[in-house]
Formats: C-alpha cells, structure tokens, sequence
C-alpha cells in the first residue's frame, strides 16, 4: 500500500481529516441517553405534527419550569453536517435539529415523500429533560390548515390515509356520538380542524361543526345530501361538493361551497351536476373536485374557474390527489386513470376494462395505487406503466391507505381488508364478513393499526399482523372512512344518523 505525502497531496490529507472529524462529530453528537436532569424536568407531553409542504410543523404541551425546548430528528436522510448527508444518523440516535423558546417549531427544508421522526426535550438552568413521545410524519404539497391533523379526505393531498398521531393507546371506548337527523346517514368522511373541530356532512344536507367533547358547535344548511367530505384551506375555509341544485344566479348547476370557519357562507361555484367527489388543495390554493359531468373542475381559492378537464365518464364518486410533483390524479367511469398537468393537460391516462370509483393513494416513490371496479388493485408507475396487479374477489371502491412501511391497505366488495406488500404480493386478509361489503376507505395510525367500516354496520380495528385488535356495532352501514385525531381518537360516521368518536 501506498501512502500518500502530505507535501505531494496536502489539499487530499486536509479533506480526509476533515471528514474523518465529521464522521466524529455526527457520532458524538446524536445519544440515546437524557441528561442528568431526567428526573427532575419532566418531558413535554402530547408532541403532535401537521401535514406541511417541505416541512415538519409541530406542538407540544408546556413542561413545567421548563425555559426552552430542544427539537432532535433520528430521519435517517438528516445528518449532523449538511454536506455529509451519506453518513445517515443511525435509527435510534437523536441528532438536535432546532430549539424553542414557545411550544412550537417548524423544521424546514424537509424533503416530500420522506419520512421524518423528532422528539423533543425541555430545557431550564439544571439540564435537559427526557425525550417526549416520538411523532413521525411524512411532509407532502397541500395548501392546508397548519396543525390541522386530519385536513381532509384520506388525509393529505396523496390520500395515504395515514395519520402521524399514535393510537395504540386507543380501545375502542365509545367517547361519544352526535346524532343526526333521524333516518339520514352520514356517508360523508370526517375532517379535522386544527382546534379539534370535527367537520362532515350528512344526507339531512347540513354540513356539521362538532366540537371536541361531541357537542354542535354550528351546522351549514344546503338544500340536499351531502356524500363529499370537506377539506380545510390554509385559512381554515371549509370546501366541499354538494348534490343541490344551484339557483341562485345561474339558471342550472350544483355548488362546490366554501365556508367561513365560523359557519357563515363564503362562496359557491356552480358545477352542471352533482358532487359527490371530495375537494384535494393544492399548495397554491388550487381546489380540485370531480363531478357527474365527467369533468375534473380546478378552481381559484376566490371562486373563479381556473380550468376544467374533461374525462369520458363520471367523476361522481370518484375523488382527485395531488402527487409530489404536482400532478393531478383521479379515476373515472371511463376506466381510466388520469395523470393531468397543474395546468390541466393530460400528462398520461392508465386504461382498465371498468370504472375507477377509487381515490389513489400515491406512495413516497411515486407509485400511484388505485382500486378498480374490475376487483384489482393497481400499481402504476410515475409514467403511467403498470407495476402490478392484485386481485380480490369483487370490486374495489375502498381508496386505499399506505402504512409507513409501505404496506398498502384496501378494502374490497368481497368482505376483506387487505394487507398488499410493495411488491404486489399479498401480506395478509382480513374477513370482516363475506355477505358485506368493505367499501370504507381505511386509516392508519403512527402505530400501525388500520381502521376501517363495513356494510354490515361494524367498525373495526386491525393490527398491523392482520388480527383484530376491537370492533364496534353502530346502527348500520358504515360507508364513511374514519379520521385520526391529533390525540388518536377516531372519528367516523355511519348510515344510522351518527357520528362516533373512539378512544
């Protein structure tokens, strides 16, 4: 072997002691061990995070006494040193990422599609604290509420369905139940608000505020059903499609509506059939929403048409999501799924020989997964080939949820939950009942569970191995997906009129 001297190669010897102390530092700087105050500052309490575009906001609950907060990170593609990122911070050793003088923090210049876990310390005159409960989270484009932890349908703008709040320490206690009108289902999927407000509608044609504790806090009136589940803006406007009929300045049509956050009436834009598609925000403010017409609208957060796309069949069910770059995705009656530019082009379309009800979901890598009426999942990739294909044995109208390991997670009109690996094989089927079809899209919390509803009226809680964890009975079909709380409650509505919360 051949040494290199340091007269000849004075620049290389310099760089590699340079690197040789970066590896050093990024070791000794990341510890598994709290400081010698761990038994005197407690550590906050309730870490959340919220969806952000290229970044993580979170909050926690104030520790007592404490003076600062220390934030740290153990995503691996963060590194100590910023030009060293290929010397990953092991999984299990915390690297500071940030601090705090208040109980919020945002870290910025975070990738979308990468998953990201911090925790955080408290910090007075004696030391740090122990590390508070871990959140990881996924950061993705969307023009949402910020702390909002369930913004709308399926989630976030690529409809995961996956939440960044823990429920394991949910056991399915009914906390409460908000009734309805009488004989009106609630087929309209939760979202959350960043103060805990619960917003969905119902077939009685109101749009519905609930409070945490269960209680009404406003109602919007429409003039029918409401199937579309709202999105929450930036603002904390509320957006949702609507099955009345639009006769107020115009002679025909049906409303996408936006709603104050106090539940007084901001803007209706008239569509020429009914919505029951759910609205996807982009991160300039872009609401999208599909209706009966065939057409998928793109809409300026004023009101005004910014363009509209058409399909060759019905968007009626069927609900739009936004890819990491920008691309607009949604399925129709046609039996296509489209890819369309952000200035609504067709980039591709992915042909199948049935109508897609389905919402895709799209996975860190670009994959794009959506349910067929055809009984297949599919696995399409960024450029509109296929990747795979996955048959259950009836039709697929479940969107389907992708944990964070991957795994995706769908329901089917032949009784099952299904647990599909990335490569297209099959993980695990759960029978919730043969005779009942499983056409609730499911959620899944930071710890794994699934949660979906059933046709026969059962709401269920599944392990990530494929058993149940509990179940409850409502009064009838559940067709309403569920929504995660920032405290792992779980809220869903059912065709008996109700919405229920779950702890």
């Amino acid at each position: 072997m051949n040494i290199l001297p340091f007269s000849r190669y004075p620049v290389l010897v310099l760089l590699a002691v340079v690197l040789f102390a970066g590896i050093v530092s990024c070791s000794s700087g990341s510890s598994n061990t709290t400081s010698s105050n761990s038994g005197k500052l407690n550590p906050p309490t309730a870490l959340i995070a919220s969806v952000g575009n290229s970044e993580v906001p979170m909050s926690w609950q104030a520790t007592t006494d404490a003076t600062s907060y220390n934030i740290y990170s153990f995503t691996p593609s963060v590194g100590t040193i910023a030009f060293m990122n290929s010397f990953a911070t092991p999984t299990g050793q915390y690297t500071k990422v940030g601090s705090s003088m208040n109980t919020t923090y945002t870290y910025t210049g975070a990738t979308n599609g990468t998953t990201y876990s911090f925790v955080v310390t408290a910090v007075n005159s004696d030391g740090e604290s122990g590390y508070s409960n871990t959140i990881t989270t996924i950061p993705s484009p969307g023009g949402y509420q910020n702390g909002a932890p369930w913004p709308r349908f399926r989630q976030n703008a690529q409809s995961t369905g996956l939440s960044s709040a823990s429920t394991g320490s949910t056991t399915g206690v009914l906390v409460w139940s908000y009734s309805t009108t009488v004989n009106d289902g609630v087929f309209s999927s939760p979202a959350i608000a960043s103060d805990g407000t619960i917003y969905v509608g119902a077939d009685d044609s109101y749009l519905y505020a609930i409070n945490p504790d269960g209680s009404l806090k406003w109602r919007y009136q429409t003039t029918n059903s409401i199937v579309s589940s709202p999105a929450i803006g930036t603002d904390g406007t509320i957006y949702f499609g609507g099955e009345d009929y639009y006769n107020k300045s115009l002679p025909y049509g049906y409303v996408l509506y936006a709603i104050n956050p106090n539940g007084t009436f901001k803007w209706e834009y008239a569509i020429s059939a009914p919505i029951e598609s759910s609205p996807v925000i982009g991160t300039d403010g872009t609401i999208y929403i599909g209706s009966n017409d065939n057409y998928l609208y793109a809409v300026n957060p004023t009101g005004t048409l910014k363009w509209s796309y058409a399909t060759g069949g019905s968007l009626f069910h069927a609900s739009p999501s936004i890819g990491w770059d920008g691309t607009i995705y949604v399925g129709s009656y046609d039996g296509n799924l489209h890819a369309i530019n952000p200035d609504g082009t067709l980039k591709w379309k992915f042909g199948t020989d049935n109508s897609i009800q389905s919402t895709p979901a799209i996975g860190a890598d670009g994959t794009i997964y959506v349910g067929g009426m055809n009984n297949y999942l599919y696995a399409i990739n960024p450029d509109g080939t296929e990747k795979w294909s996955f048959s259950t044995n009836s039709s697929v109208y479940s969107s389907p949820a992708i944990g964070k390991d991957g795994t995706i997670y769908v329901g089917s009109d032949d009784g099952n939950l299904y647990a599909v690996n990335p490569d297209g094989t099959q993980k695990w089927a759960y029978t919730v009942d043969s005779n009942n079809y499983v056409e609730s899209s499911p959620a899944v919390g930071a710890d794994g569970t699934i949660y979906v509803g059933a046709r026969g009226g059962e709401f269920y809680a599944i392990n990530p191995d494929g058993k149940l964890k509990w179940s409850y009975a409502t009064g009838n079909d559940v067709e309403s997906s569920p929504a995660i709380g920032a405290d792992g409650t779980i809220y869903v509505g059912s065709a008996d009129s109700a919405v229920y919360a779950f702890h």
